[in-house]
């Protein structure tokens, strides 16, 4: 689970694009691939999502996400609110 602070709400799809991005830079295909990083929920009222990886590779995914300075073309901060096992107890924890 994750807040994304920037100017005004960003889409489902631009952050997505950004924490991809983020991630290739840093872990480069090989490392995304074995990851397998997606972006379950993002919730732009909230300013909350959800992401989903492989168990081996969490403390990756939280280094790319906070190295994210844009999201589409506005100047962004995601920070990484907790991790769980499951998508159901993340819902649960981080409501």
């Amino acid at each position: 689970m994750f807040e994304c602070f920037s100017p005004i709400p960003a889409d489902k799809s631009s952050v997505a694009q950004a924490i991809e991005d983020s991630f290739l830079g840093l872990w480069g295909e090989s490392g995304a691939a074995d990851a397998a990083p997606k972006l379950l929920e993002c919730d732009e009222k909230a300013r909350r999502g959800i992401m989903r990886c492989s168990h081996t590779s969490v403390d990756r995914l939280i280094a790319a996400m906070a190295l994210c300075t844009r999201v589409g073309d506005q100047p962004a901060h995601l920070r990484v609110l907790g991790v769980s096992g499951t998508i159901t107890k993340a819902r649960s924890k981080f409501a």
